[in-house]
């Protein structure tokens, strides 16, 4: 059985295991900050299809105590967010212990400089709207 081509999502992102010759698929965890209740929904949906498992939080002070309950080994954030905007939850996050070597992933409207989106800390970025197809091969 070729696991990396049976299983769908099973390439940057899938673990296998193996202990006592049994594998175990570990599904990665995703944690997605974005305010927009439609479109959350929709990314979620479609990663969660792929099986990826998908923590949402509509603000960013909701999604950095996710970061740190759920250890997430992907953050995807929307750099609008309500109450801490993303360019504040990357600092926050890259300064913890916790969460500094988590992926990041930005996304932001077309006027946001990518150097800056880079600079501030984030490891990569995508312009909104954020097609899931595009998204899916970056994950």
């Amino acid at each position: 059985m070729n696991l990396a081509a049976d299983v769908p999502g099973l390439t940057v992102w899938g673990i296998v295991s193996c202990f006592l010759g049994f594998c175990f698929l570990m599904t990665k965890k995703i944690l997605l900050i974005q305010d927009d209740d439609s479109s959350c929904r929709i990314v979620q949906q479609g990663l969660e299809l792929y099986g990826y498992q998908v923590f949402a939080a509509n603000r960013g002070d909701e999604g950095l105590i996710l970061a740190v309950t759920e250890s997430p080994d992907l953050i995807l954030i929307d750099i609008d967010t309500p109450v801490v905007n993303g360019w504040q939850v990357i600092k926050i996050l890259k300064s913890s212990k916790a969460t500094w070597l988590t992926p990041v992933i930005a996304m932001a409207e077309r006027s946001v400089d990518s150097r800056l989106l880079l600079q501030t800390g984030f490891d990569a970025y995508y312009r909104k709207p954020v097609s899931l197809r595009h998204l899916l091969l970056k994950v």
